[in-house]
């Protein structure tokens, strides 16, 4: 590799800021989501109450999360950069400035694209299933039944999932949701009790 390549490579990487910028950005989607999906448990209860901020065992742990996966995204970032460089030094060895910039330019445009999406939808799935663990456990017994609900699985783990029928806590806190990324099942209560709004739990 030469000089230039590996200039362009700490131009195009993520550093300390930009970890913490993302992390930021992903510690407010995930407050959005817990939000979301603490409300449409409310509604599913029957109540319309305004949905309270997380607790402080919450934040702390929505922050844990964005902060581990803003890491993860930059450490993901970073080898893939690596990588790109090297295809396109192999590609052409003489390659000037210009031409590094006009194809890392088109290769970041691209993958943010699909990346950005890939982390929002991700975050929301694993922050709202959280969320409804924390508004069950608060507000039910541990004598709920849970069945596996969603889309026909493709995978043998969620039709293991399926297969096992009306499951309780024990079973649901074993093998919780999401069962892989982008999976679109979910945990549905069978035998949902009725709590009076007055005393329903719905954040701090």
């Amino acid at each position: 590799m030469s000089r230039l390549t590996q200039t362009l490579g700490l131009l195009y990487r993520m550093a300390d800021d930009d970890i913490r910028t993302l992390a930021d950005e992903i510690y407010a989607m995930r407050t959005r989501s817990w939000q979301t999906a603490i409300t449409l448990e409310a509604r599913t209860a029957g109540c319309n109450q305004a949905v309270r901020s997380p607790g402080a065992d919450s934040r702390l742990e929505l922050r844990r999360a964005s902060d581990s996966d803003a890491a993860q995204i930059a450490r993901t970032h970073n080898r893939d950069l690596e990588s790109q460089i090297e295809r396109l030094y192999a590609a052409n060895a003489r390659g000037n400035r210009q031409y590094y910039y006009a194809n890392l330019d088109t290769w970041s445009r691209q993958r943010s694209a699909w990346k950005r999406t890939s982390i929002a939808l991700n975050t929301a799935v694993t922050t709202s299933e959280a969320a409804r663990r924390e508004f069950r456990s608060r507000n039910y017994s541990a004598l709920l039944r849970y069945v596996f609900s969603g889309p026909p699985p493709s995978c043998a783990d969620c039709s293991r999932r399926f297969a096992a029928g009306v499951v309780n806590q024990e079973y649901v806190d074993k093998f919780p949701c999401p069962r892989h990324i982008n999976c679109p099942h979910s945990w549905q209560i069978v035998n949902r009790p009725r709590v009076p709004c007055s005393e329903l739990w719905v954040g701090e």
